[in-house]
């Protein structure tokens, strides 16, 4: 059980633990800026992240990292994995709160 909880929260946070790992990529090197498909995803995520569909897949990952830390009984590399994606969704939840405080809103061009 422990293996599939792991599993699953793995699954539910990659997509929030790319997204970062992309943005600060873009972010820290200007160059890597320019017009680019890869670029335009990693920023137009974080406006889906402010979604319906971000809240919900947040909520999940968070549920599953969750579940897989009441288990217990994995090994340290586990254990540094959960850690890991629960810094990384509290930064989500933190741009959360940032984005609904602010009152932000997605203009179309």
């Amino acid at each position: 059980m422990q293996i599939l909880n792991f599993s699953l929260a793995s699954l539910f946070s990659a997509p929030f633990v790319l997204l970062l790992a992309l943005f600060t990529l873009f972010a820290s090197i200007p160059s890597l800026r320019g017009p680019s498909i890869m670029a335009d995803v990693a920023f137009l995520g974080f406006y889906l992240v402010s979604g319906p569909v971000g809240l919900t897949g947040i909520a999940a990952a968070a549920t599953t990292v969750w579940l897989s830390f009441r288990t217990g009984q994995g090994s340290r590399a586990q254990l540094y994995a959960l850690i890991f994606y629960s810094v990384v969704l509290a930064a989500f939840v933190l741009y959360l709160a940032w984005w609904h405080g602010t009152s932000q809103k997605l203009d179309a061009p």
